[in-house]
């Protein structure tokens, strides 16, 4: 694990010296081009990779980024921006969130919306290293919010790496539970680009930061829409939010949390609810998935702290039972889309 002071320390170092930045993007750009590296990338690796000639990435091995033949860091690609993160096999609660699939999919949904022309402003209050505001191509400014400082610095230093100005990007180490600083005023139109698919969790331990969303998974999908209100009555400006959610559900009554928790809190808004059809986190279960299925898959994936844990797999059979005395039977995942 590359521990967050070094990374601090490489974002001061790049921030004052142009040129090894240059180097930096170019070759993190090579590296994410090797067919070595492609094929390690797209297995979701538990392990970090290794180079076999480390040596062709000198300015890499200079910053800190290799440490012997390892790379300490995973490297994503959205679009021509690059993205270093952490990988899964850090084992912490504070590992910052490791793949781009559903930044790639909450991008691809605000270009099919037009969204990306109409926002003056963006802002991601759950940004992890970047992926969705940096990602983001239309000429929006963008404000990329996390509770996780590794997380900021990470988004800060992809954010320089990609040469986006400084004018341009903010960084804001926010709990979405407290809403924004109420000095937080904006003028233009404001997107929120709020991917939030936190899962169901049967404690606070079992998933990272970045993925628990207590027992129904809907803590923080309620803390951002609380977010959104709050900030939509505190500017008198046009706000639109997409939300990447997951939500506990019935799939008989076609009733489901998630959305009917967002038309409460916003009770005058127009809003849209849309299932997404995916295949890159558990491709072999349906969309909706049966409840039970997806736990057991929530229990074995990457997005658990410490993988192979028999004491996790057997809180999520628990929490199964729980939640189908409950009346859910399915969990499913999809777009909310909601126009204030």
């Amino acid at each position: 694990m590359l521990q967050t002071e070094n990374l601090n320390k490489i974002w001061l170092t790049l921030s004052s010296n142009s040129s090894l930045k240059k180097k930096v993007h170019g070759e993190l750009e090579r590296l994410f081009q090797e067919p070595t590296y492609q094929g390690w990338w797209k297995t979701e690796p538990r392990t970090p990779f290794e180079l076999s000639l480390p040596d062709l990435f000198p300015t890499l091995k200079h910053v800190g980024f290799i440490d012997g033949a390892r790379l300490l860091v995973k490297v994503n690609q959205i679009g021509f921006r690059l993205f270093v993160t952490d990988g899964a096999w850090v084992q912490s609660p504070m590992r910052v969130f490791p793949d781009p699939d559903e930044a790639l999919v909450l991008l691809k949904h605000v270009e099919k919306k037009g969204l990306h022309t109409w926002a003056d402003w963006v802002i991601d209050p759950a940004a992890g290293c970047g992926h969705t505001p940096l990602g983001f191509q239309g000429s929006a400014k963008r404000i990329f919010c996390d509770a996780n400082a590794r997380a900021l610095t990470f988004a800060s230093l992809n954010a320089l790496i990609n040469d986006l100005a400084s004018e341009h990007c903010f960084g804001l180490l926010n709990d979405m539970n407290r809403k924004f600083p109420t000095p937080l005023r904006l003028q233009g139109k404001t997107l929120f680009l709020t991917n939030v698919p936190f899962a169901p969790a049967p404690d606070d331990s079992s998933l990272a930061l970045n993925s628990g969303g207590g027992e129904h998974g809907a803590d923080l999908q309620i803390a951002s829409f609380e977010l959104v209100k709050k900030f939509s009555e505190q500017n008198s400006v046009p706000v639109r939010a997409c939300f990447l959610t997951w939500t506990l559900g019935n799939a008989t009554s076609n009733e489901w949390e998630v959305p009917r928790l967002c038309q409460d809190i916003f009770p005058t808004a127009k809003i849209q609810w849309t299932l997404e059809q995916h295949d890159y986190d558990a491709p072999d279960l349906p969309n909706p998935a049966p409840l039970r299925s997806m736990l057991r898959h929530l229990a074995r994936s990457q997005y658990v702290v410490k993988h192979e844990n028999k004491n996790v797999e057997e809180a999520y059979e628990n929490l199964a039972d729980k939640l189908q005395a409950q009346g859910f039977t399915h969990i499913a995942y999809g777009f909310l889309d909601c126009e204030l």
